[in-house]
């Protein structure tokens, strides 16, 4: 049990228990951040962010035990989508039990690709404790309206498969109780001025070395570019045992143009990188939210985004349909050596496009919303609206 100190602030605060069963990379960094920038009191449960199929497996009972030695009382209990949250509150002692319970998804086990893309692949035991997530929260948070309707919409035709005691009615009753609450991130406190118009066109890829990131089209496309552009690549992201082999033979194919390459421990040196870029590129085939695009966006690197997944959402297709391209490797190679050509225009748009994602995603903000709605909860269970 990690007590974790609440800045004293005006206002009510309420006494919260964080259940947090795989405490690492984005799960973690929420907590962190949110805390920092909350007037709320956090309590943390955690557990080390390893081997995530059995921390589904075990987590109700390992966390349980830590909150049952918890002391004092708690106002409403936070958890993840990787708790098991019926096991674990059927095993809480009766006061904990009667707390308001809010599961944050950042992802889910029905629409979150498999390495090989078959459902063979996919263990259905992880994506019914995600339904009884659902059926047992008093609310549902997920970090994007795309994730929200992309799992509940792919869910109910799920559970119609099932040979009897689909129960739909309890899925319907659960969607009610489903709302979106985006993370935050970090906003820069200053902004470098880009490279003039005469410099090689700075480009950043900040994603995990996975291969739902797509990063083979990345690459390919800047092949096809090599000849026809001065560019420079940053290339961000965490690494692991089995990234894909095309990180291997880029980092050949581009060390003339390689600036930086590979995850950044330090914080300020992240910062600094993203203020050295132009444009920022997702190739994703999967993305919930993006934190790692919006960071760049918040940094002035223009974001050039496939118009798909949660990217028409948090960059806004609307406002900015500059940012997007059709998904193609012919139009991500077109809009590259568009942007290259006039910077002027690049430099204009990415000013916009940093100022609409700081006004909707500052940590500020999102934790001062997301505080607001764990009163209103908390108002109604007691209330019994």
């Amino acid at each position: 049990m990690i007590p974790v100190p609440c800045p004293s602030l005006a206002g009510f605060v309420l006494k919260l228990l964080f259940v947090e069963p795989f405490y690492g990379g984005s799960h973690r960094s929420f907590i962190e951040s949110w805390q920092q920038h909350s007037r709320h009191r956090f309590d943390l449960i955690q557990l080390p962010p390893y081997k995530w199929k059995w921390r589904m497996r075990h987590a109700g009972l390992s966390c349980a035990q830590q909150a049952n030695q918890a002391e004092g009382d708690f106002d409403l209990i936070i958890c993840s989508d990787m708790l098991p949250l019926a096991e674990f509150k059927g095993l809480l002692n009766p006061a904990l039990q009667n707390c308001p319970t809010v599961c944050y998804f950042h992802e889910n086990q029905l629409t979150y690709p498999t390495s090989k893309g078959t459902v063979a692949e996919r263990d259905f035991h992880f994506v019914y404790t995600n339904f009884m997530n659902l059926v047992t929260a008093n609310e549902s948070w997920f970090n994007s309206q795309f994730h929200l309707d992309s799992f509940t919409g792919e869910l109910e035709q799920h559970l119609q498969r099932f040979p009897d005691f689909q129960h739909l009615e309890e899925f319907q009753a659960s969607c009610n109780r489903c709302f979106v609450q985006h993370p935050g991130i970090e906003i820069p406190t200053t902004v470098t001025t880009k490279a003039d118009c005469d410099s090689p066109l700075t480009i950043v890829w900040p994603h995990r070395w996975e291969y739902d990131k797509n990063p083979e089209q990345f690459f390919r496309v800047l092949n096809r570019l090599k000849s026809q552009l001065d560019f420079r690549i940053i290339v961000l992201g965490e690494s692991f045992r089995n990234s894909p082999a095309i990180f291997q033979q880029a980092r050949l194919d581009f060390a003339d143009q390689i600036q930086h390459w590979g995850f950044v421990e330090s914080r300020q040196r992240f910062q600094s990188l993203l203020a050295a870029e132009d444009v920022a590129v997702s190739t994703a085939n999967h993305e919930f939210f993006g934190i790692a695009m919006l960071e760049c966006a918040a940094s002035h690197a223009l974001p050039l985004v496939p118009n798909r997944l949660a990217y028409p959402e948090t960059i806004e297709h609307n406002l900015h349909p500059d940012c997007f391209y059709d998904g193609t490797d012919d139009h991500l190679a077109q809009r590259l050596v568009e942007l290259h050509n006039d910077r002027s225009h690049l430099a204009k748009l990415a000013g916009q496009v940093a100022k609409h994602t700081a006004q909707r995603f500052s940590w500020e903000l999102r934790a001062r919303e997301m505080d607001d709605r764990l009163e209103e909860l908390l108002n109604k269970v007691n209330t019994g609206s």
